[in-house]
């Protein structure tokens, strides 16, 4: 506004002085007018310039209309963006059930990547249970290509021994093999077992399963037919001497010692619902999906299966995240993963996954319902998302602690206060600079359905800002004219692989292993009390 003043200013003066060189015919006049005209030329075209840089469209996540209060005291209408940039890495939501953080949140935001780049792919893996986050996805037209359920019949298929010999390793060695001090040794016995075994395994030339994996654990024949397939195929040297190592072992020793494994590997291979995780040739591939940009949904209602197979997606996810580090990351685009209500899932090697992640163009996305479920996340881990995760949105909460918690997480502001003295025939004043919290519990209990305090980082000719935004999320369109429905179930067959499962297990079998395997534990828990 000042710049505009001075701009009409100079120019005044370049008239008068304009029409002075001609009423004296004085040249020194003329000169100046010239200067003065120069002068609000170039102070116009400042305002231009001043003007057009603020009318900038920032490319990111236009959320709509509202107020910044970076300073409460004195708030701004604006325009809310989340810059491409800043949502490189990832965002944190918070907001207690019907605060519509699923909906702003996460529909919000995978509409807004589907908007932005149809061919962008994405993964979501939703803990809370329910298929609503599902269904209002299709209902805004963004389809996922695969949709995966732990507990519904039908859906995609999946084969968790995906992958390279050593990283599947390291993954079995996440959820099959228990850990602690009193079995410290059978747990040292079973992470031998896998590494003897799975190289060779997938060094085959063939498709295989963890199915194929228990049979080769607990049914001696299917063990011997594994042995012979193993030295006829080109495997390494190393591979096929551990091989040997472990088939010399007596077959009932080595089951003993591997029965805590099996009573966990037992849960991936038995049943209808395991059909959809042994699947030789799967509809879900995580480096295909990654690699060509296809969206998938992971259904995975809280439970210890569920959990279990979680950690196995996400250890793949890390894996293609170690691949891109490796390789560079400028010819891959970027893959988001978003994590609904995924506070019970974590497990210890997330935090290093998470970091691999971000460095990778695969930003890490998070929303949870309350401090409690934050709180079951490692304590180390949990302050890394703070520090890693540039944007936080906090929808309404009620809890006192949660509240507590998006308080200060939204940080603080710098104020003065001004108190006043007499003493006497003497009076003064003193000025106090305080920091003061944004924004109060009861402020964030009175938001309405969608609507959200959003603090973020900005790159502006400044540098670096941190404002704070209150807005109100728009309502994505759900009406698209596509039926909001689950995909079609379908058939899931075995394909073509090893195959030792399908020749070596029957029901019957498979029953006299399992309860074997339990009489033994429970001898075994009984002798050691």
């Amino acid at each position: 506004m000042i710049t505009l003043y001075v701009t009409f200013l100079l120019l005044l003066l370049a008239v008068d002085a304009l029409v002075f060189a001609f009423i004296f015919d004085n040249p020194l006049f003329f000169t100046v007018s010239i200067v003065l005209l120069a002068g609000s030329v170039l102070s116009g075209y400042g305002v231009i310039k001043n003007k057009r840089s603020k009318s900038r469209v920032i490319e990111g996540w236009h959320i709509g209309e509202g107020i910044e209060i970076t300073d409460p005291e004195n708030p701004v209408k604006t325009t809310v963006v989340l810059p491409v940039k800043t949502l490189s890495l990832g965002f944190l939501g918070i907001g207690s059930p019907g605060s519509g953080k699923t909906v702003s949140a996460g529909v919000g935001y995978l509409s807004y990547l589907f908007s932005n780049d149809q061919s962008a792919g994405w993964s979501v893996l939703d803990g809370k249970g329910d298929i609503d986050f599902y269904l209002d996805l299709v209902r805004c037209g963004v389809m996922p290509d695969r949709f995966f359920s732990s507990e519904l019949p039908g859906s995609d298929s999946i084969n968790l021994l995906e992958g390279d010999p050593y990283d599947v390793v390291d993954r079995c060695l996440r959820f099959l093999v228990p850990t602690s001090v009193s079995t410290s040794f059978y747990s040292d016995e079973q992470r031998t077992t896998l590494h003897r075994i799975i190289p060779a395994l997938k060094q085959l030339g063939m498709p295989v399963s963890m199915r194929d994996l228990y049979a080769i654990l607990t049914v001696e024949e299917a063990a011997i037919d594994f042995m012979h397939l193993a030295r006829q195929a080109d495997i390494d040297e190393s591979s096929l001497m551990m091989l040997n190592t472990w088939f010399n072992t007596d077959f009932e020793e080595r089951l003993n010692q591997n029965k805590g494994m099996l009573n966990r590997l037992y849960v991936f291979v038995a049943g209808s619902a395991t059909d959809r995780l042994n699947a030789y040739q799967p509809d879900i591939s995580i480096s295909e999906a990654t690699e060509k940009g296809l969206k998938l949904f992971f259904h995975l209602p809280y439970s210890q299966f569920a959990i279990d197979v979680a950690i196995a997606i996400v250890e793949m996810f890390g894996i293609e995240a170690r691949k891109r580090q490796l390789s560079g990351t400028d010819g891959y685009h970027p893959y988001p993963l978003l994590f609904e209500d995924y506070g019970g899932f974590f497990h210890d090697n997330f935090g290093p996954i998470s970091s691999r992640c971000r460095s990778a163009k695969m930003p890490l996305n998070f929303t949870f319902q309350s401090l409690a479920q934050l709180q079951k996340v490692d304590e180390t881990f949990k302050d890394e998302i703070d520090d890693n995760v540039q944007t936080k949105i906090a929808f309404r909460v009620m809890g006192r602690s949660t509240t507590r918690f998006v308080v200060d997480l939204l940080d603080e502001f710098e104020t003065r206060e001004v108190s006043m003295s007499e003493v006497g025939d003497r009076d003064g004043s003193n000025v106090q600079h305080i920091k003061q919290q944004r924004i109060t519990s009861k402020m964030l209990k009175e938001l309405s359905p969608g609507e959200a305090y959003i603090s973020t980082l900005i790159h502006s000719e400044q540098g670096m800002v941190n404002p704070l935004y209150r807005v109100q999320f728009p309502a994505p369109d759900l009406d698209n004219g596509i039926p909001a429905a689950l995909p079609s179930a379908k058939e899931t067959h075995e394909g073509r692989g090893l195959g030792l499962w399908s020749k070596y297990m029957n029901p019957s079998k498979l029953a006299d292993i399992n309860q074997e395997l339990y009489d033994s534990m429970q001898v075994n828990a009984e002798v050691s009390v």
